[in-house]
């Protein structure tokens, strides 16, 4: 399939992306501002080398989030390069910090346009890469949290069972199904892109090295605070799972802010008081916070090296 080159996006189009951007950026910022007070204290109990691989852990996570949602859109017939996926969905990213989430979904379907891809194969490859991210996360929950904690999964057992619904969305059949009733319902065709089994699984795939990698950055923060063995690897990458999920879940919270934190400190009750594993969930949602700032920044920048490409491949 060929793409056709970038295309220099309206005025009303830039003007729009870039009142996102700042509103994205500024609700962002925020939430560092707020508890700056907090965030200073917290880190100077922590080692700095615990806090920098936090943070590249993290970087990495987020990375890997990208791919797995570059592998669904290359599945629908848009294969673009790893420069131009990051300014789409970095920037795209900003809207979680926003009440809803659809922001992060609108965003990125107004961005991709500039590089000619369909909103329909953006919103589906967004809204398919959430549904990935949350089955995922609640297989790696599920998988370890019964072996590393007690108790812990049966008091959001309300998350598992949000798997069994997302889990049939996966199938390129089901979705093929709900875009006819949508179209139906709406009077009008929906040219929806059609995924394959290949696609989720490679998605799937990325998620789960995200998985890993969020669990490092979580486990690199509580073993700076305490030395205890039984906050193990697994256990903290559990953890996290099931607190994004459920951050998530909640979607009038912008970013899963307070419900993720919550689970954490709850998760982290069994190996850390509960001073200490506040701190841990504030330090880590201000690592990942400035995570996707930089991301974001990094994505304006390297737009200007795409802004002119030739987007076309070979299927």
């Amino acid at each position: 399939m060929t793409l056709p080159a970038a295309r220099p996006p309206n005025r009303l189009r830039r003007v729009l992306t870039v009142a996102f951007v700042t509103v994205g950026l500024a609700a962002a910022v925020t939430v560092i501002w707020l508890r700056r007070d907090e965030v200073v204290e917290a880190m100077s109990r922590l080692s700095v080398l615990a806090v920098v691989g936090s943070f590249i852990a993290g970087t990495a996570a987020s990375i890997a989030t990208m791919l797995a949602w570059r592998a669904l859109l290359a599945d629908f017939g848009a294969p673009l390069p790893v420069g131009v996926i990051g300014r789409v969905f970095f920037l795209g990213q900003l809207g979680k910090y926003l009440p809803g989430s659809v922001w992060p979904v609108v965003a990125q379907m107004e961005l991709g346009r500039e590089y000619g891809v369909r909103r329909v194969s953006s919103a589906a490859a967004a809204t398919l890469m959430l549904v990935v991210a949350a089955v995922s996360g609640i297989g790696v929950a599920v998988a370890i949290l019964p072996l590393a904690s007690d108790g812990l999964l049966a008091e959001y057992r309300w998350v598992a069972l949000g798997a069994i619904p997302l889990l049939a969305l996966l199938h390129p059949q089901v979705q093929q199904w709900l875009a006819a009733l949508a179209a139906r319902l709406s009077r009008r065709p929906l040219d929806l892109p059609r995924t394959t089994l290949r696609g989720v699984a490679v998605a799937a795939g990325w998620m789960l090295g995200g998985w890993a990698l969020f669990g490092l950055h979580l486990h690199l923060l509580v073993a700076s605070t305490c030395s205890c063995p039984e906050a193990s690897l697994l256990l903290n990458t559990g953890i996290f799972a099931l607190a994004w999920v459920s951050g998530f879940l909640f979607v009038i919270a912008p970013a899963g802010a307070g419900v993720r934190e919550g689970v954490l400190v709850l998760g982290l009750a069994a190996v850390l008081d509960p001073a200490a594993a506040l701190l841990v969930a504030l330090v880590s949602r201000v690592l990942l916070t400035i995570t996707d700032l930089m991301l974001a920044g990094a994505g304006v920048l390297g737009a200007r090296g795409h802004a002119k490409t030739d987007l076309s491949r070979k299927p």
